[in-house]
């Protein structure tokens, strides 16, 4: 299949490619324009960026063309192969369990707060809390003291019984991601890491899968958006925070509550992870803290998934009672 990549329609198709899978790119420097280029899809999965002498730039002969697409600068006079690493059928099944979950999460959110607002503008308030609300429905329906219109009550009625079945449907689908992270072999050891549950295990398989897309750990939690800008000029370094509108959202603020959970639910430090995270709490604050852990956890989850190891909670805690222990001897 050959495309001429200077349509401008091209450039539409590559963001939305690039921005599905993850890709390895090797850029090259700029050089002469005045040259056609086309991309061949080759049936190894690689792509070639090659040049026609026969056509002309459709910016003209004097500027240089370039295609920005999330990072990638396809130059001119240039040959550039890249591999890319597709996700596996496991892999999107399940995404696709945790997009749906998250898209019966988002309408059990969305009709409480549909319903709060049309009862009140019939005078009945109802006290803040899921719990209140689903307790408050039913004696609404039966109150006929109240204001509201009884044209309007099958209604309400539907409403409460679809709120009880997402709620249902919400809960089983729950369970169905705990069982299926309990049987599969790398999503069962992603959860012994701190931080990160059934929902934050499968999620990060479903992204990471075996890891093979990226070449250090460093490259997967930057494509998470996890680790912060940093503005260097003149030798004088500047890191400041990170950004919320570049990487995987989802996946980030996933493992960012589960680490700020471990972060307020941690008393006293049990391991020399701990004693770091403990240090930087009290240096960073909390959420800074927890950014951290998040940021450690993918690391540590890429080198698990690549070399097929398990998480080494337990020789953390033996390292940690033998200095403790060696600690108190010196002390005595």
């Amino acid at each position: 299949m050959r495309i001429g990549i200077h349509h401008v329609s091209i450039v539409s198709a590559l963001a939305a490619f690039f921005l599905t899978y993850s890709v390895q790119v090797i850029q090259l420097p700029d050089f002469a324009c005045g040259l056609g280029r086309f991309v061949d899809c080759n049936c190894d999965g690689s792509f070639e960026v090659t040049e026609n002498h026969s056509l002309e730039s459709a910016w003209g002969r004097n500027q240089p063309p370039r295609l920005y697409t999330q990072g990638l600068e396809v130059t001119q006079y240039s040959l550039l192969r890249f591999s890319i690493v597709m996700k596996t059928v496991e892999q999107q099944g399940l995404q696709a369990i945790q997009r749906s979950r998250e898209l019966l999460i988002g309408e059990c959110t969305a009709l409480p707060n549909h319903l709060r607002g049309i009862l009140l503008e019939f005078g009945v308030a109802i006290p803040q809390g899921f719990a209140s609300l689903m307790k408050a429905l039913p004696e609404i329906l039966e109150d006929g003291d109240n204001e509201l219109p009884d044209l309007y009550r099958p209604t309400l009625h539907r409403m409460h019984t679809r709120l009880v079945e997402l709620r249902e449907d919400i809960e089983a689908m729950t369970k169905e991601v705990g069982q299926l992270v309990k049987q599969h072999p790398v999503c069962k050891r992603l959860t012994a890491i701190e931080g990160i549950g059934p929902i934050g295990a499968l999620s990060l398989y479903a992204v990471m899968g075996s890891g093979k897309a990226f070449s250090k750990s460093r490259e997967f939690s930057a494509y998470l958006g996890l680790t912060p800008r940093q503005y260097s000029s003149g030798g004088k370094t500047n890191i400041v925070g990170i950004s919320k509108k570049v990487g995987n959202h989802r996946l980030r603020s996933i493992l960012i509550q589960g680490a700020r959970a471990y972060v307020y639910r941690m008393k006293e430090p049990r391991s020399l992870k701990d004693r770091w995270l403990k240090d930087l709490i009290e240096r960073a604050g909390p959420n800074r803290a927890a950014v951290a852990l998040a940021n450690k956890n993918v690391r540590t989850a890429w080198a698990m998934a690549t070399q097929g190891t398990d998480y080494q909670r337990r020789l953390q805690l033996e390292m940690a009672a033998q200095n403790v222990l060696q600690t108190e001897t010196c002390i005595r």
